[in-house]
């Protein structure tokens, strides 16, 4: 019990503390070595943030949702982050250093969750403290937060869905019903809190206006608990629609202010199509290519582009019609969906990202080289111990998330930083699986 409360002598909270100062330092060490108070850098992330920033802008301004000068209102980005970065323009001026500081304070709370989470799950408050560390140590973690993207706001939230979803989950027996690992006599009985799964749904639909494959999360966590709860699967139908509602309630307005504002209905974004078929062509599909498993500008086939999706004037109309080229490209070519398919794990997995500061791309390599085969070691721990891996139920659905839209878009390490807190909490399960074999090892030769 007391290792339990003190680690190498320091009380836990402290120990905490120091974890989310080293994790709030790091991130505005990035953000001062980036450029505490320079604008959106497209080189290194691309269009996103520059759009990111001008919606911010101008919706502070009360101009609209619009992505760059001389636009109009537009839905082609997802609004959650510019959102958020108008009402801190709203309230201090078009400032780009105080994003940085909000995001590194995102990301410092996103290792606090972690923690909480890790308790949560009943892992021990060592593995809640590691897991919160590597959280805080994840290179795309703190990089991240030193631009105007939307990741390091989607991880928050994503783990904050989890930590409800988890909380809202009970494995008990009749005398006991408090939330605990299973036991052996109660892993057959489980019950939902509906109230917790709402406040859920609420949050993640925060996160689809942030990063739109959130809404792939229900479908995960039916099919999870079909899997795992079998014909117990009917007690959670009341908290999965609690939280098909909850998530309906945080989106729809967005859905109707697209309907008013495009004519169309258009659920959160209409950038979707564009990056279907990005991903999905023969050039991405093609193994010898350097963008193998990536995505492209659909601009590679201009003549069919300003043939069939430029001359309609509506975006959402757009849209669609790029879905359905991309669409025709998987129905004409089932043959060459297993190497694309490959291709997208592929980066999905690649410890290099596509960066031309080679230090960033050698510390991100060696991160990934490390969290994915403790992550997996993780995985299967969990996955061993019949007692707590239903528990991991809402972790998975994330995961599989991330997978899922991997398999339908591309590969990338930025749609894997907004997922790394749970590969964390595996790695932590790993790491202390690890050196507790090691030191069990020395206590038996002494």
């Amino acid at each position: 019990m007391k290792c339990e409360k003190n680690i190498c002598g320091l009380s836990q909270y402290l120990v905490l503390a120091g974890i989310l100062l080293f994790a709030l330092a790091l991130r505005l060490g990035i953000g001062m070595f980036l450029g505490f108070n320079s604008g959106p850098d497209m080189e290194a992330c691309g269009s996103d943030t520059v759009e990111f920033e001008h919606m911010a802008w101008s919706a502070a301004r009360g101009d609209g949702f619009i992505a760059y000068p001389g636009g109009s209102p537009t839905a082609f980005r997802a609004p959650g982050y510019p959102l958020m970065l108008a009402g801190i323009y709203k309230l201090f001026g078009r400032q780009f250093w105080i994003n940085r500081v909000v995001l590194s304070l995102i990301g410092m709370a996103t290792c606090w969750l972690v923690y909480l989470l890790a308790l949560r799950l009943r892992l021990s408050r060592g593995t809640a403290l590691v897991a919160a560390l590597i959280t805080a140590g994840l290179p795309l973690q703190f990089y991240l937060c030193g631009h105007f993207m939307s990741d390091p706001l989607a991880g928050f939230l994503n783990v904050a869905c989890c930590s409800l979803l988890v909380t809202g989950m009970c494995f008990c027996d009749r005398t006991d019903r408090s939330i605990a690992v299973p036991s052996d006599a109660c892993s057959r009985t489980i019950s939902f809190r509906s109230g917790f799964w709402f406040m859920a749904g609420l949050i993640n639909g925060l996160s689809c206006l942030v990063r739109p494959g959130s809404v792939l999360v229900p479908v995960m966590l039916v099919l999870l608990s079909v899997l795992s709860f079998g014909v117990l699967f009917r007690k959670a139908v009341v908290p999965i629609v609690m939280f098909l509602l909850g998530m309906a309630i945080t989106i729809s307005p967005w859905t109707a202010r697209n309907w008013f504002e495009l004519d169309r209905f258009c659920l959160i974004a209409s950038n979707g199509g564009s990056t279907f078929w990005g991903a999905n062509n023969e050039i991405v599909a093609n193994p010898g290519s350097e963008k193998w498993g990536s995505w492209i500008t659909t601009n590679f086939d201009r003549e069919r582009k300003n043939k069939e999706v430029m001359p309609l004037s509506n975006e959402v109309d757009r849209d669609r019609k790029e879905w359905q080229i991309g669409m025709e490209f998987v129905r004409t070519n089932p043959g060459r969906l297993p190497i694309l398919l490959t291709g997208k794990f592929y980066r999905l997995l690649i410890a290099m990202p596509e960066s031309a500061n080679r230090i960033y791309v050698i510390i991100v390599g060696i991160a990934q080289v490390v969290l994915l085969p403790l992550s997996l070691l993780g995985l299967v721990l969990i996955a061993m111990n019949k007692k707590s891996r239903k528990m991991f139920l809402s972790i998975n659905a994330q995961l599989l998330t991330l997978i899922g839209t991997t398999a339908v878009f591309y590969g990338s390490e930025r749609f894997r930083a907004s997922y790394e807190p749970f590969l964390a909490i595996y790695a932590a399960v790993g790491v202390v699986w690890i050196f507790s074999k090691l030191f069990s090892g020395k206590r038996k030769e002494d």
